[in-house]
Protein backbone atom coordinates (compact mmCIF):
# COMPACT_ATOMS: atom_id res chain seq x y z
CA UNK A 1 0.00 0.00 0.00
CA UNK A 2 1.32 3.40 -0.95
CA UNK A 3 0.41 7.23 -0.29
CA UNK A 4 1.81 9.90 -1.70
CA UNK A 5 0.53 13.64 -1.83
CA UNK A 6 1.81 17.16 -1.80
CA UNK A 7 0.77 20.83 -1.07
CA UNK A 8 1.49 23.31 -4.67
CA UNK A 9 1.51 27.10 -4.50
CA UNK A 10 2.40 28.90 -7.64
CA UNK A 11 3.85 26.00 -9.57
CA UNK A 12 6.21 25.75 -6.52
CA UNK A 13 6.08 22.69 -4.26
CA UNK A 14 5.62 23.75 -0.60
CA UNK A 15 5.74 20.06 1.40
CA UNK A 16 5.47 16.31 0.28
CA UNK A 17 5.14 12.99 1.59
CA UNK A 18 5.36 9.40 0.43
CA UNK A 19 5.18 6.09 2.43
CA UNK A 20 4.62 2.62 1.71
CA UNK A 21 3.32 -0.40 3.77
CA UNK A 22 3.58 -3.91 3.68
CA UNK A 23 -0.38 -4.64 3.02
CA UNK A 24 -1.04 -6.84 -0.18
CA UNK A 25 0.52 -10.35 -0.66
CA UNK A 26 3.10 -10.66 -3.83
CA UNK A 27 0.55 -11.99 -6.72
CA UNK A 28 -2.50 -11.59 -5.03
CA UNK A 29 -3.06 -7.90 -5.99
CA UNK A 30 -5.63 -7.26 -3.52
CA UNK A 31 -5.23 -5.78 0.22
CA UNK A 32 -5.63 -8.06 3.14
CA UNK A 33 -8.86 -6.35 4.61
CA UNK A 34 -10.71 -7.66 0.77
CA UNK A 35 -9.31 -11.25 1.49
CA UNK A 36 -10.87 -11.20 5.33
CA UNK A 37 -14.38 -10.67 3.55
CA UNK A 38 -14.15 -14.23 2.43
CA UNK A 39 -12.16 -15.50 5.31
CA UNK A 40 -9.92 -14.41 8.01
CA UNK A 41 -6.65 -15.88 7.89
CA UNK A 42 -4.51 -16.25 10.93
CA UNK A 43 -1.26 -17.11 8.94
CA UNK A 44 2.13 -14.42 10.10
CA UNK A 45 1.83 -12.77 6.92
CA UNK A 46 -1.85 -11.94 6.78
CA UNK A 47 -0.80 -10.00 10.33
CA UNK A 48 1.93 -7.81 9.24
CA UNK A 49 -0.91 -7.14 6.24
CA UNK A 50 -3.46 -6.52 8.31
CA UNK A 51 -0.95 -4.26 10.64
CA UNK A 52 0.61 -2.64 7.44
CA UNK A 53 -2.71 -1.20 6.49
CA UNK A 54 -3.42 0.39 9.94
CA UNK A 55 -0.43 1.96 9.65
CA UNK A 56 -1.37 3.18 6.61
CA UNK A 57 -4.33 4.93 7.69
CA UNK A 58 -2.24 6.39 10.29
CA UNK A 59 0.67 7.42 8.14
CA UNK A 60 -2.24 9.29 6.09
CA UNK A 61 -4.47 10.46 9.19
CA UNK A 62 -1.34 12.15 10.72
CA UNK A 63 0.05 13.19 7.44
CA UNK A 64 -2.88 15.69 7.29
CA UNK A 65 -3.43 16.21 10.60
CA UNK A 66 0.14 18.19 10.32
CA UNK A 67 -1.06 19.77 6.99
CA UNK A 68 -4.62 20.78 8.51
CA UNK A 69 -3.37 24.66 7.96
CA UNK A 70 -2.46 23.89 4.34
CA UNK A 71 -5.76 21.57 3.70
CA UNK A 72 -7.89 24.95 4.98
CA UNK A 73 -6.20 27.19 3.10
CA UNK A 74 -6.27 25.21 -0.31
CA UNK A 75 -8.29 26.50 -2.85
CA UNK A 76 -8.60 23.09 -4.27
CA UNK A 77 -8.11 19.40 -3.07
CA UNK A 78 -7.31 16.47 -6.15
CA UNK A 79 -7.87 13.10 -4.81
CA UNK A 80 -7.33 9.72 -5.82
CA UNK A 81 -8.22 6.91 -3.24
CA UNK A 82 -9.96 3.08 -4.00
CA UNK A 83 -13.14 2.48 -2.65
CA UNK A 84 -12.58 -0.24 -0.33
CA UNK A 85 -10.71 2.99 1.09
CA UNK A 86 -12.67 5.79 0.65
CA UNK A 87 -14.95 5.27 3.77
CA UNK A 88 -11.83 4.58 6.41
CA UNK A 89 -10.00 7.60 4.54
CA UNK A 90 -12.72 10.37 5.57
CA UNK A 91 -13.99 8.44 9.20
CA UNK A 92 -9.75 8.73 9.88
CA UNK A 93 -9.35 12.91 8.66
CA UNK A 94 -12.74 13.91 9.40
CA UNK A 95 -11.28 16.38 11.84
CA UNK A 96 -9.24 17.96 8.82
CA UNK A 97 -11.62 17.13 5.39
CA UNK A 98 -14.92 16.00 5.02
CA UNK A 99 -16.36 14.24 2.18
CA UNK A 100 -18.90 17.08 1.24
CA UNK A 101 -16.15 19.36 0.78
CA UNK A 102 -17.07 21.28 -2.72
CA UNK A 103 -13.04 21.45 -2.84
CA UNK A 104 -12.49 17.75 -3.32
CA UNK A 105 -11.98 16.82 -6.95
CA UNK A 106 -11.34 13.30 -8.04
CA UNK A 107 -8.43 13.13 -10.16
CA UNK A 108 -9.64 12.34 -13.95
CA UNK A 109 -6.66 10.18 -14.67
CA UNK A 110 -4.59 6.59 -14.28
CA UNK A 111 -1.75 7.83 -12.09
CA UNK A 112 -0.66 4.46 -11.44
CA UNK A 113 1.86 3.49 -8.68
CA UNK A 114 1.65 6.77 -6.15
CA UNK A 115 4.96 9.04 -5.80
CA UNK A 116 6.17 12.04 -6.00
CA UNK A 117 6.95 12.55 -9.33
CA UNK A 118 3.12 11.06 -9.80
CA UNK A 119 1.34 13.89 -7.29
CA UNK A 120 3.78 16.71 -9.53
CA UNK A 121 2.68 15.30 -13.18
CA UNK A 122 -1.33 15.45 -11.61
CA UNK A 123 -0.73 19.11 -10.68
CA UNK A 124 1.18 20.43 -13.73
CA UNK A 125 -1.55 18.29 -15.85
CA UNK A 126 -4.95 19.31 -13.68
CA UNK A 127 -3.50 23.23 -13.51
CA UNK A 128 -2.38 23.54 -16.98
CA UNK A 129 -4.96 24.54 -19.57
CA UNK A 130 -3.94 24.22 -22.86
CA UNK A 131 -5.12 27.10 -25.58
CA UNK A 132 -5.50 26.53 -29.05
CA UNK A 133 -6.88 29.07 -31.37
CA UNK A 134 -10.19 27.98 -33.05
CA UNK A 135 -10.19 28.16 -36.87
CA UNK A 136 -13.81 29.18 -37.97
CA UNK A 137 -14.55 28.79 -41.82
CA UNK A 138 -16.29 32.18 -43.05
CA UNK A 139 -19.67 31.79 -44.63
CA UNK A 140 -20.08 32.84 -48.45
CA UNK A 141 -20.99 36.18 -48.62
CA UNK A 142 -24.09 35.54 -50.64
CA UNK A 143 -25.63 33.29 -53.36
CA UNK A 144 -26.04 34.09 -57.04
CA UNK A 145 -29.64 34.99 -58.04
CA UNK A 146 -31.68 32.49 -59.33
CA UNK A 147 -29.47 29.95 -57.29
CA UNK A 148 -31.99 27.37 -55.39
CA UNK A 149 -32.25 27.41 -51.73
CA UNK A 150 -32.29 23.57 -50.61
CA UNK A 151 -35.30 23.00 -47.99
CA UNK A 152 -34.52 22.98 -44.44
CA UNK A 153 -35.63 19.30 -44.40
CA UNK A 154 -33.37 18.20 -46.93
CA UNK A 155 -30.23 20.60 -45.39
CA UNK A 156 -31.06 18.81 -42.03
CA UNK A 157 -31.08 14.72 -44.49
CA UNK A 158 -27.53 16.38 -45.81
CA UNK A 159 -25.98 17.32 -42.42
CA UNK A 160 -26.78 13.73 -41.04
CA UNK A 161 -25.47 11.83 -44.36
CA UNK A 162 -22.23 14.05 -43.35
CA UNK A 163 -21.76 13.47 -39.87
CA UNK A 164 -21.96 9.39 -40.43
CA UNK A 165 -19.17 10.14 -43.10
CA UNK A 166 -17.03 11.66 -40.81
CA UNK A 167 -17.58 9.54 -38.02
CA UNK A 168 -16.94 6.44 -40.12
CA UNK A 169 -13.51 8.04 -41.59
CA UNK A 170 -12.48 9.84 -38.19
CA UNK A 171 -8.88 9.12 -38.59
CA UNK A 172 -6.13 11.16 -36.49
CA UNK A 173 -5.03 14.13 -36.46
CA UNK A 174 -1.28 13.36 -37.30
CA UNK A 175 -1.49 9.37 -38.67
CA UNK A 176 0.93 7.49 -37.25
CA UNK A 177 4.41 6.94 -38.42
CA UNK A 178 6.41 3.95 -38.75
CA UNK A 179 8.04 4.19 -35.52
CA UNK A 180 4.95 4.70 -33.47
CA UNK A 181 3.36 1.28 -34.35
CA UNK A 182 6.77 -0.35 -34.11
CA UNK A 183 6.59 0.70 -30.62
CA UNK A 184 2.89 0.59 -29.74
CA UNK A 185 3.60 -3.17 -30.65
CA UNK A 186 6.00 -4.35 -29.45
CA UNK A 187 7.95 -5.35 -32.57
CA UNK A 188 11.37 -4.69 -31.22
CA UNK A 189 13.31 -7.00 -33.83
CA UNK A 190 11.74 -4.19 -36.05
CA UNK A 191 12.25 -1.46 -33.49
CA UNK A 192 15.94 -1.79 -33.45
CA UNK A 193 16.64 -2.34 -37.35
CA UNK A 194 14.49 0.66 -38.19
CA UNK A 195 16.69 2.65 -35.93
CA UNK A 196 19.98 1.07 -37.31
CA UNK A 197 19.06 1.13 -41.01
CA UNK A 198 16.90 4.29 -41.74
CA UNK A 199 19.10 7.58 -42.37
CA UNK A 200 16.73 10.53 -40.99
CA UNK A 201 15.39 8.65 -37.99
CA UNK A 202 16.76 11.69 -35.61
CA UNK A 203 13.99 13.61 -37.85
CA UNK A 204 11.31 10.81 -36.97
CA UNK A 205 12.25 9.75 -33.69
CA UNK A 206 10.66 12.60 -31.46
CA UNK A 207 7.61 13.05 -33.80
CA UNK A 208 4.21 13.31 -32.12
CA UNK A 209 0.89 11.61 -33.46
CA UNK A 210 -2.22 10.13 -33.27
CA UNK A 211 -5.66 11.33 -31.50
CA UNK A 212 -3.24 12.39 -28.14
CA UNK A 213 -0.21 13.13 -30.33
CA UNK A 214 2.52 10.59 -28.48
CA UNK A 215 6.14 10.37 -29.85
CA UNK A 216 6.75 6.70 -30.07
CA UNK A 217 8.21 6.47 -26.75
CA UNK A 218 5.21 7.15 -25.29
CA UNK A 219 3.75 4.52 -27.23
CA UNK A 220 6.24 2.12 -26.11
CA UNK A 221 5.87 2.95 -22.34
CA UNK A 222 1.94 2.57 -22.52
CA UNK A 223 2.31 -0.59 -24.17
CA UNK A 224 2.68 -2.90 -21.50
CA UNK A 225 -0.78 -2.79 -20.54
CA UNK A 226 -1.63 -4.56 -23.89
CA UNK A 227 1.85 -6.66 -24.19
CA UNK A 228 4.56 -8.66 -22.78
CA UNK A 229 6.24 -5.64 -20.21
CA UNK A 230 9.43 -6.83 -21.03
CA UNK A 231 9.27 -6.68 -24.39
CA UNK A 232 8.00 -3.00 -23.84
CA UNK A 233 10.63 -2.35 -21.46
CA UNK A 234 13.09 -3.54 -24.13
CA UNK A 235 11.80 -1.02 -26.67
CA UNK A 236 11.97 1.91 -24.24
CA UNK A 237 15.50 0.72 -24.25
CA UNK A 238 16.30 0.80 -27.89
CA UNK A 239 14.43 4.58 -28.40
CA UNK A 240 16.48 6.18 -25.31
CA UNK A 241 19.75 4.39 -25.65
CA UNK A 242 19.88 4.01 -29.55
CA UNK A 243 17.72 6.73 -30.92
CA UNK A 244 18.48 8.95 -28.48
CA UNK A 245 14.77 9.70 -27.53
CA UNK A 246 13.94 13.02 -25.97
CA UNK A 247 11.85 11.63 -22.80
CA UNK A 248 11.16 15.27 -21.93
CA UNK A 249 7.95 15.71 -24.65
CA UNK A 250 5.12 15.97 -23.67
CA UNK A 251 2.20 14.62 -25.52
CA UNK A 252 -1.56 16.52 -26.21
CA UNK A 253 -2.31 15.88 -22.33
CA UNK A 254 0.84 17.29 -20.69
CA UNK A 255 2.29 13.69 -19.97
CA UNK A 256 5.62 12.32 -20.19
CA UNK A 257 6.69 8.80 -21.61
CA UNK A 258 7.69 7.96 -18.01
CA UNK A 259 3.76 9.04 -16.39
CA UNK A 260 2.64 6.27 -18.69
CA UNK A 261 4.79 3.69 -17.66
CA UNK A 262 2.15 1.70 -15.36
CA UNK A 263 4.66 -1.29 -15.41
CA UNK A 264 7.51 -1.44 -12.81
CA UNK A 265 10.05 -3.12 -15.21
CA UNK A 266 9.29 -0.17 -18.25
CA UNK A 267 9.96 2.20 -15.46
CA UNK A 268 12.98 0.92 -14.67
CA UNK A 269 13.68 0.80 -18.59
CA UNK A 270 13.56 4.57 -18.25
CA UNK A 271 15.90 4.78 -15.19
CA UNK A 272 18.87 2.50 -16.24
CA UNK A 273 18.65 4.76 -19.64
CA UNK A 274 19.09 7.60 -17.19
CA UNK A 275 22.29 5.97 -15.64
CA UNK A 276 23.49 4.66 -19.13
CA UNK A 277 22.80 8.26 -20.94
CA UNK A 278 23.87 10.18 -17.98
CA UNK A 279 22.75 13.45 -16.20
CA UNK A 280 23.63 15.96 -18.93
CA UNK A 281 21.40 13.76 -21.74
CA UNK A 282 18.30 15.76 -21.06
CA UNK A 283 16.37 17.30 -17.83
CA UNK A 284 15.75 13.48 -16.11
CA UNK A 285 14.00 15.10 -12.91
CA UNK A 286 12.25 18.14 -13.90
CA UNK A 287 11.44 17.69 -17.75
CA UNK A 288 11.31 13.96 -18.37
CA UNK A 289 9.85 13.59 -14.08
CA UNK A 290 12.07 10.30 -14.52
CA UNK A 291 12.87 8.28 -11.23
CA UNK A 292 16.09 8.05 -10.17
CA UNK A 293 19.44 6.37 -11.66
CA UNK A 294 19.28 2.57 -11.93
CA UNK A 295 22.41 0.41 -12.38
CA UNK A 296 22.07 -3.25 -12.87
Amino acid sequence: GRFAGGVFQHQKCLIHRTCQRYTIRRGQGKAQSSQDGKRRAKSMGSQLRRAGEEALREDVSTTLSNWATHVKNAGIILLSCPKLMLKSFFEDVEEVLHRDDPRIHKIPLDIGRPTFEAVTAVYEIMMTANLREQFVEEDDEGQEEGQAVTAPSQQKDVVEVEEEEEEEEKEPVVPLGELHTLASEGRLADLIRYLNSVDDVADQIDERAGDDFMTPLHYASESACRIDPTTSAACVTALLVQGHANPCVLDARYRTPYFLASNEKVRDAFRMARATLGEDYCAWDEGAKVGPPLTH
